[in-house]
């Protein structure tokens, strides 16, 4: 009798409970008798046995044969599930010589047990364990759901464990099975193969393995040991594998390799499910999906649909785009690798090789295919090639162009210019290198030491042009004491000869300490450290005031060390209550030195009123003198050396006490001090007076500054 190995897994073979087995062998028993009386009747009658697996008794051994058995059971349902049932053998063999513990079976032997029945070639049954041994085309067909073949059964009734061996096939509603060795236990409803077996399903799905293991009730299989599962969708390799044949969802539990064989998509993962039906999958350990183009997605956990060819990764997640050298890093990442879009979030960064930029945010959407990309919260986008830096809380980039459009304390730094711009909002060309700003614009020119400040600015990096306007604020700290200079406009550009000229217009206001001015427009050429103004300009140092259609003053040292005034100058020096050194001309220059007037030269049309301070600093009299030339030297403190005026003189002295008011003031006479900035931030208030005048003087001339 061959033995059954302990260690073979279960099936559905032949559902024979020992009791049911019992009532089996008391049929049998019957049918002995009948044949041992038959026998005793009939001794000249030889039958021939058929051919068996085994031999049935000894040489020489008494047998007895019957041929073909039909029993017969008055009233007996042979459909009731709780009895066994032989419905048909050729011959029977029992040698008690040989073993007492079976009976063979022989020839066309069939069993029924409900819905169930059982054929084979031969059959040994033992009575004392409701045991039974099926040799020779088995087959088991319960009702239409299952049909069972293989070439030799094992059933052990103790423990209702069936064992089918060689050439091993089940079929039912949801698969087929095949292998050369399975094992059943109908107790548990649960079949176990091993040493190599095919499952397929009626989806299609074939799995081949070493060692399978299916719970019949719950359609439940494990897969162990070089398992391989095919769809018309994918191809999956492990070692272990869970599959529900009916929800179609395959449980990973070892390194486990999924192919696409629709775009040639793979997973790798060690954790997670998988629906085979759907393509939806939940991975864990840092699972991976990569793509036929290489690029790949990394994360503690991810959530995969094949159909869609989507993704949302969680926990320190890398996705690769292998084509444009692009990495992306985040918390959470979402991705639809068809649209190429991806939505980051938490610690967000783009890294792109090929370019030698990073991006950085809180939260951020990025298109590989259109080359787009769009952060949220802390952004930073590092240009290392460029060596320039662009912040702000919300930033548009698109790589393609290398155009960005951010908001929100936006900042744009350019190491290797020294150049910062800052804005609400900017619109930034990396090709051309023009970046737009609006709201709360600062432009620093580090390199220049000079800070642009306004709502609306623009900067050129290819030409070195800047330009900033309403409410306009230029601060210039190249010397000792910081210029503020306020226009409607500000300008500032590299010309031809590589000279930094800075240009302002409408309303220009400027404050440093010793020295403040207004006018309509003004021009700084930084290399030669000439201030030129334009259309009623006036300067204020102290106590004195010059203003003329056009002042150009020059800066040595942090000081003014000359200043020319060209058309319809005029000089007036306050020196208290109502009294004022008065003089004008058409051209005036005047020589500074430690920050004092040291020599005047006037010419056209001179007029001068003044009070010379007597010996005992007091004044006395009132002078007015006409002449075409006059010259003033003067020593520290401002003490008149010497006048000289020429060629002509005309002019009165008037004690002062005899003068009258209209003998104060000279034809040209103006003193605007109501619109001089006292502080730095003063050259921002434009006052209705000033607008006044600078429309009066507009209107008689007008020059356009280039």
């Amino acid at each position: 009798m061959t033995t059954c190995n302990e260690n073979s897994t279960n099936r559905r073979g032949c559902n024979l409970s020992t009791s049911l087995l019992n009532v089996f062998v008391v049929i049998l028993m019957m049918v002995c008798a009948t044949v041992e009386i038959q026998a005793q009747k009939n001794t000249n009658t030889t039958v021939a046995p058929a051919a068996q697996p085994v031999v049935a008794a000894k040489p020489g051994a008494t047998t007895q044969h019957i041929r073909r058995i039909t029993p017969q059971i008055p009233n007996a349902n042979r459909f009731d599930p709780g009895k066994v049932f032989l419905e048909n053998a050729d011959a029977l063999v029992f040698n008690e010589h040989r073993s007492t513990e079976y009976r063979v079976l022989r020839g066309n032997v069939k069993f029924r047990r409900g819905n169930m029945t059982l054929s084979c070639d031969s059959a040994y049954f033992y009575e004392a364990s409701s045991s039974l041994d099926a040799f020779g085309h088995v087959v088991m067909v319960q009702a239409d759901t299952m049909r069972v073949y293989c070439d030799r059964m094992h059933y052990f009734g103790d423990v209702e464990v069936a064992k089918l061996r060689r050439n091993v096939k089940v079929i039912n509603s949801s698969m087929t099975v095949t292998t050369d060795s399975l094992d059943y236990d109908m107790l548990n409803d649960v079949a176990r193969y091993f040493g190599g077996g095919t499952v397929v399903d009626h989806s299609g799905t074939r799995v081949t393995s070493s060692v399978g293991r299916y719970e019949m009730d719950t359609k439940k299989v494990q897969f162990t040991s070089n398992v391989n599962l095919t769809t018309d969708k994918i191809k999956l390799h492990t070692d272990v594998l869970d599959y529900d044949m009916r929800t179609h969802i395959a449980t990973i539990e070892d390194e486990t390799e999924i192919l696409s064989l629709e775009d040639g998509n793979k997973i790798y993962t060690s954790s997670g499910t998988y629906n085979l039906a759907t393509g939806q999958g939940t991975l864990y350990n840092r699972s991976t999906v990569k793509s036929r183009d290489g690029n790949t997605i990394v994360g503690d956990v991810m959530y995969y649909d094949r159909s869609k060819d989507t993704g949302h990764a969680q926990g320190n997640v890398v996705l690769t785009d292998q084509k444009n050298k692009q990495t992306l890093r985040g918390d959470d990442v979402y991705y639809d690798r068809r649209s190429g879009q991806s939505h980051a979030q938490g610690n967000v960064v783009i890294v792109d090789d090929k370019n030698q930029q990073t991006l950085r945010g809180d939260n951020v959407y990025y298109n590989r295919n259109k080359g787009e990309s769009h952060a949220q919260g802390n952004v930073v986008i590092t240009d290392e090639k460029n060596q320039q830096t662009l912040t702000g809380d919300e930033v548009f980039y698109d790589r393609r162009n290398e155009r960005s459009k951010a908001q929100g304390n936006v900042v744009l730094t350019d190491i290797k210019t020294q150049r910062v711009l800052k804005g609400d909002v900017m619109d930034y060309d990396r090709k051309t290198g023009v970046g737009n700003a609006r709201g709360h614009v600062v432009i620093t020119d580090a390199k220049n030491k000079v800070i642009l400040q306004g709502e609306v600015g623009y900067h050129n990096e290819k030409t070195n042009e800047s330009f900033v306007t309403e409410n306009a604020l230029a601060r210039e700290f190249s010397q000792k004491d910081t210029v503020y200079i306020h226009a409607d406009t500000l300008r500032m550009f590299t010309n031809g000869d590589n000279e930094r000229i800075m240009l302002a217009n409408k309303y220009v206001r400027f404050y440093r300490k010793d020295l403040q001015g207004v006018c309509d427009s003004a021009a700084v050429n930084e290399k030669d450290s000439i201030l030129n103004m334009y259309r009623h300009a006036v300067i204020w140092s102290e106590g004195r005031q010059i203003s003329g259609e056009e002042i150009n003053v020059h800066v040595k040292d942090s000081t003014v060390d000359w200043a020319t005034l060209p058309q319809n100058g005029l000089l007036i020096e306050h020196l208290g209550e109502d009294y004022y050194n008065q003089l004008s001309g058409r051209a005036m220059k005047a020589l500074f030195a430690d920050q004092e007037l040291r020599h005047l030269d006037v010419s056209g049309d001179v007029e001068a009123l003044f009070y010379p301070m007597e010996n005992d600093s007091t004044y006395n009299k009132l002078v007015n003198a006409n002449s075409a030339y006059l010259t003033i030297d003067l020593k520290p403190k401002q003490k008149v050396d010497k006048v000289k005026m020429w060629p002509d003189v005309t002019g009165t002295v008037v004690p002062l006490f005899l003068a009258k008011k209209s003998q104060l003031r000279i034809d040209r006479f103006r003193w605007y001090e109501s619109i001089r900035p006292k502080e730095p931030y003063d050259v921002l208030i434009v006052s209705d007076e000033m607008r006044q005048i600078f429309g009066e003087a507009v209107a008689k001339r007008r020059t356009v500054i280039k």
